[in-house]
């Protein structure tokens, strides 16, 4: 099921800053099935489907081809649990991952005035019909060109000074210090986290430290036990880091990292699940 998956990485310099990856999924066949698990990130994904009807219900999102040409998009924001998602029949999709503020440069509204449900329906861009007619190389070029088109600076060095230092999960600095170091105060530090990101900066953090150690773990060429997983992502103890992956997967960590799988050469994971189709409504 992963070689469904085709990562690709941005052409465009400008892209480049803002934008981590696209990847692609491309379904000829009515028969055709699959099920994964998407983990908390600190990334937002833009996903536009052709073809395909979406429910989204308790935690699963259901994707089944219509055999139409109609085009619908879906953002995910930075989730605290995991997303199921469920697709099959005749459909495409490409999706975009942007980087913690990456969005907010291709949008005209605030990201938190945009997430009305997590995932919820986008509808900022105008996605052009013949996205999807072609081979991927003129697809992901098409995509880039839209997305060029859509730019608009956006300017909250703040904000990027703090994500810079809540990415540092070594670090024990309180809300109150990083903010003083980004200029804020700790009420308009909030506030603007909220309404830009989507989250609250402490929410940002957790993610942010639980991606550390899922990734600390799986792309590390030494092997790790959990003990040192725990000390390098700054857990106050394993049990602490076993209830953290609990809300964040649904999983004891044990059993979760031997189910993973990556996506090509890129740092995206899932858990790809046995069919079973969810009821939807």
């Amino acid at each position: 099921m992963i070689s469904e998956f085709k990562p690709v990485y941005p052409v465009s310099p400008l892209l480049k800053e803002y934008i981590y990856c696209f990847y692609t999924l491309k379904s000829d066949a009515d028969n055709f099935q699959s099920r994964h698990y998407s983990f908390p990130h600190t990334f937002n994904a833009v996903t536009i489907y052709c073809g395909a009807s979406i429910h989204y219900t308790g935690g699963q999102l259901a994707v089944t081809g219509n055999g139409s040409n109609n085009i619908s998009c879906v953002l995910q924001g930075k989730r605290q649990s995991p997303l199921l998602v469920d697709m099959g029949g005749v459909l495409s999709r490409v999706t975009i991952l942007f980087k913690p503020l990456g969005l907010n440069h291709f949008i005209d509204e605030a990201l938190g005035d945009l997430i009305t449900a997590d995932p919820c329906l986008f509808n900022a861009w105008t996605i052009p019909a013949d996205l999807f007619d072609d081979t991927r190389s003129v697809q992901m070029q098409l995509l880039e060109n839209l997305l060029i088109r859509y730019y608009r600076p956006f300017t909250q060095r703040s904000l990027q000074q703090a994500l810079e230092l809540l990415a540092d999960v070594h670090s024990d600095r309180s809300m109150e210090m990083v903010a003083a170091t980004a200029g804020l105060s700790l009420r308009t530090f909030n506030r603007l986290f909220k309404k830009h990101l989507g989250v609250s900066p402490i929410t940002h953090q957790r993610i942010a430290r639980f991606r550390y150690s899922l990734e600390n773990k799986l792309f590390d060429e030494r092997s790790k036990s959990l003990s040192d997983i725990t000390h390098e992502s700054n857990f106050y103890d394993q049990s602490y880091l076993i209830k953290f992956y609990r809300q964040f997967t649904g999983s004891n960590p044990s059993d979760l990292l031997c189910k993973l799988a990556q996506v090509g050469d890129s740092r995206l994971v899932f858990e790809f699940k046995t069919y079973n189709p969810v009821k939807s409504g």
